[in-house]
């Protein structure tokens, strides 16, 4: 006699606030979400099973929005985990493309990082101005000079990024470099 399987139906909300949020404050694991791990750890192939197993974009994690947390949380792997994130979108451009509250495209985060591979990456998916200045007046040379990322200053430049534009305070992109102590007195 064949056995009949019985379905068991899935909550896809709760399954989505497992995979995106973390688990119920009373879980053993409640610091990383399944994703969130799977993120910092550089596993791409899990990154990408889990967007795709609840099938709706995700735009946010714990508060931010998920390409800057990607870029600035992931260890390794991380063109590979954010390809993921964007390839398993059903809108590539639009989650490229998803401001923070200070203006920044996830371009920013990749700047600050000095990640040019990620970088050029999410500027062949959707362009940003290279010149674009956040709430503070801030472009991406700004950026790369406050953390230091000469490698990615350089790669700005040669992408056409300016030099000579000042944030709110009056800071030009290479004072963050030359004088690191403007750095503790800028709100960014």
């Amino acid at each position: 006699m064949a056995r009949h399987k019985k379905t068991i139906p899935i909550n896809t909300e709760r399954l989505w606030h497992h995979i995106f949020e973390g688990f119920p404050e009373d879980h053993p694991n409640e610091s990383w979400s399944p994703l969130g791990r799977a993120i910092y750890q550089g596993d791409a192939a899990t990154v990408k099973w889990l967007m795709e197993a609840v099938r709706r974009p995700a735009s946010i994690i714990k508060g931010e929005e998920l390409l800057d947390w990607a870029i600035r949380i992931c260890q390794q792997n991380r063109l590979e985990v954010i390809r993921s994130i964007v390839e398993a979108s059903p809108e590539p451009q639009s989650i490229v493309l998803r401001c923070n509250n200070n203006q920044l495209y996830p371009v920013f985060q990749a700047a600050a990082e000095g990640d040019i591979e990620v970088f050029d990456y999410l500027q062949n998916i959707a362009p940003v101005d290279i010149n674009h200045q956040d709430t503070s007046g801030m472009t991406m040379l700004h950026y790369a000079f406050m953390t230091s990322q000469l490698d990615m200053a350089r790669h700005l430049q040669d992408c056409g990024a300016k030099c000579d534009i000042p944030d709110k305070a009056g800071h030009l992109p290479m004072d963050y470099y030359l004088k690191p102590d403007i750095c503790l007195s800028t709100n960014t």
